[in-house]
């Protein structure tokens, strides 16, 4: 059984979890629990603002006092003027806190580029329609969307950490 976290992205929303508490002092974060020892764990929503906003999703632990990252996903690239979201994926981890699936956010309508757009217009089935811009800076977004597309899949506690399982 998988435990479906999607968390808002910014704009002052609250998250969205299933059963997941989230953090009074973090709120695009929620509680969970991973791994074999059971660990204590907190997925938070990280967005870094450049030329691209891009939306990490990243599990961390405490070890030896430390935060420790054991899952940093790219989970959604969205055009800094406007808001429109040119690629998102969703990040489930499992209910027993030794899996996780990233995958795609379907496209519902190619031409929607602009903030209300109800999902996505690219995904990482179809080639990109991006032409590039002589502003746009690094990290680019083809740069940035091979690596979303890359992650998707399944993930397995192995060691420490959750491991692609590349293939699956």
């Amino acid at each position: 059984m998988l435990i479906s976290l999607v968390l808002a992205c910014g704009h002052g929303a609250a998250p969205k979890t299933a059963g997941d508490r989230t953090t009074p002092d973090r709120p695009n974060c929620v509680e969970l629990v991973v791994g074999t020892a059971r660990e204590e764990a907190v997925l938070c929503e990280e967005t870094d603002y450049n030329y691209w906003t891009v939306t990490h999703q990243v599990v961390r632990v405490v070890r030896a006092g430390k935060t420790v990252p054991v899952l940093d996903l790219l989970t959604k690239i969205e055009a800094f003027d406007s808001g429109a979201i040119w690629l998102e994926q969703r990040l489930r981890i499992g209910a027993d806190g030794m899996s996780a699936i990233l995958d795609g956010v379907p496209i519902t309508d190619v031409s929607a580029r602009h903030t209300g757009q109800p999902g996505p217009f690219e995904d990482c089935n179809h080639a990109s329609d991006w032409k590039g811009s002589p502003i746009e800076g690094e990290p680019k977004y083809r740069d940035l969307r091979r690596q979303s597309c890359n992650a998707l899949g399944a993930y397995q506690w192995n060691g420490g950490r959750f491991v692609h399982q590349r293939g699956r």
